[in-house]
Parts: structure tokens; sequence; C-alpha cells
């Protein structure tokens, strides 16, 4: 497919997302009020899909997929999420001289958290944990990974994915966060993600992490170097699954990690796009 022509697919699949100040103020306004309401109500029944029921009603469209994280006499947790869009620029702590690089929109995933917790109350916290760039969705569609009319069911599994990538990074203690690259295999291809550290003045209700684990490009098969292909060797697929312990998964994850900065970015995203 022709780049323009993907680049339309891409920033139309955007359009359709809210924008994530917009998300926010819903959390924070009318709306996020009354979803934490139906949670107080009903997080004290012995039925967990008796909440969930009654909250994703309240919850659409800004927030989807509610699921139960914990559920015990003491304490509730429930989770649902929220993809939104906003300029690189606006999420992401940047050096003033590459600014201007990350003015494209990207889509971010938002975990918002219901919590009960038992002489401490009801309450909301949220965490970007995952994002994919406009080049990168562009890509995606142009390089013939996925359909155009796929990209609302695929760009969710691809940032689901991408946050156990990041939280597998965490939990195992993998020590490479600010400033360091994966590449993984998928579809015949291989993604190249890269921890971005946030913002700080962005609130993240006590749970911020520093760093988003954003994907920045997709390459097809026929684009993959020697290097390339042998950086991705011995992928464990456990790493698709969130697992709490796996030294097969934290020794690939460590061997794959590339650390980069943002003069050496600029210069790679430049190369990538000449293909």
């Amino acid at each position: 497919m022709y780049e323009k022509v993907a680049r339309g697919h891409a920033t139309a699949y955007l359009n359709k997302l809210p924008p994530h100040d917009r998300l926010l103020a819903w959390l924070d306004g009318a709306g996020g009020e009354m979803a934490l309401d139906i949670f107080e109500k009903y997080c004290y029944s012995k039925k967990p899909g008796r909440v969930i029921k009654r909250l994703a009603p309240a919850l659409s469209p800004i927030l989807h997929s509610p699921r139960v994280l914990r559920w015990t006499r003491n304490d509730v947790t429930l989770m649902a999420i929220g993809y939104s869009n906003s300029t690189e620029n606006q999420i992401f702590q940047l050096p003033e001289d590459v600014q201007p690089l990350y003015s494209e929109r990207a889509v971010f995933q938002t975990n918002v958290f219901f919590e009960y917790i038992a002489n401490d109350g009801i309450g909301t916290s949220t965490i970007i944990v995952a994002s994919i760039s406009h080049h990168a969705i562009a890509r995606l569609v142009e390089r013939g990974a996925v359909a155009p009319e796929k990209l609302q069911e695929s760009v969710p599994l691809l940032l689901d994915m991408c946050t156990n990538v990041a939280l597998h990074a965490y939990i195992l203690d993998v020590g490479v966060f600010d400033l360091y690259s994966f590449m993984l295999p998928w579809n015949n291809g291989a993604f190249v993600m890269v921890f971005m550290e946030m913002d700080p003045n962005r609130e993240s209700g006590g749970k911020e992490r520093k760093q988003i684990l954003s994907i920045r490009t997709y390459l097809n098969k026929e684009m993959l170097s020697m290097h390339d292909l042998e950086r991705i060797r011995g992928f464990p697929d456990g790493v698709w699954a969130l697992r709490e312990e796996d030294e097969e998964i934290r020794r690939w994850l460590i061997g794959n990690a590339r650390p980069w900065n943002f003069s050496e970015t600029t210069l790679e995203i430049k190369e990538l796009d000449e293909f």
C-alpha cells in the first residue's frame, strides 16, 4: 500500500479515539464520580460479576473491558482500560531540541484501577502503560501486517502485548528501562519498542510508572538484517502472557535490549523512514 494512503488510515483510526485530556477530564468529572459510586455500591457483594455488570455501562465509551484483579473481603481491585490519542510531546519528557520530532499523535493505553481497601476506603488511580505511534500504525498498514479495517481490533491487542513486555521488565528486574529499546518478532516481521520517560507533570494517581513502553515502528520480514534476526532468535512465547517468575524470559529480554539516546533515535527513525 502507498505510504500516504497508509498514513491516512492511521490518522482516521486515531481520530476515532478520545483525546487523552478528555479521558482525564472524564475521570475527574461526573462520569468518573458516577462510576466510583457504582463500584462502591457493589464492591461489598460476594459476586464479582455483579459489579462488572453494573459498572461496564457507566464506563462506556471512555473505558473498556473491566476486569477483577483482586476480590477478597478486605481488598477489592478492578481495572478498566482506556485508549486515547495525544501528541507524544505532551506525554513524554523530551529534550527541547527533539520535541518537534515527537509532535505527531500516538495511541496511549491507560489502565484505571477502582480500589477498595478496608480501613483505607474507596478510590481510583491511573497509569499509562503503553503507546503506539502514528508512524508505527501507518507502517503496519503499509507493510500488510494489519488491514485498515482491523486496526480497531489489532491496536488494543498490540498495546496489551506491549504492556506485558513492560511488566515483565519490571517484575523480573531486567534493569533496562529509560532509553532502552527492544525488538520483538510479530507476524513475520518485528516491532521496535522503546522505553520513553513520562512527563513528571502528568498525574497518575500514585501508581505512576516513569517509563512508558512505546511501539515505534514495524519492520516486515524482508527488512530484517542478519543482526535483527539474531537479536530476535529464541523468542520465548511466554513474553505475551504475564508470569511473575521466568528466568528464560528475563535472560532473553536482557539480551535483546539495546541502549539508545535521542540523537541516535532521530537517526534511526530517519533511516527507517527510507524503507
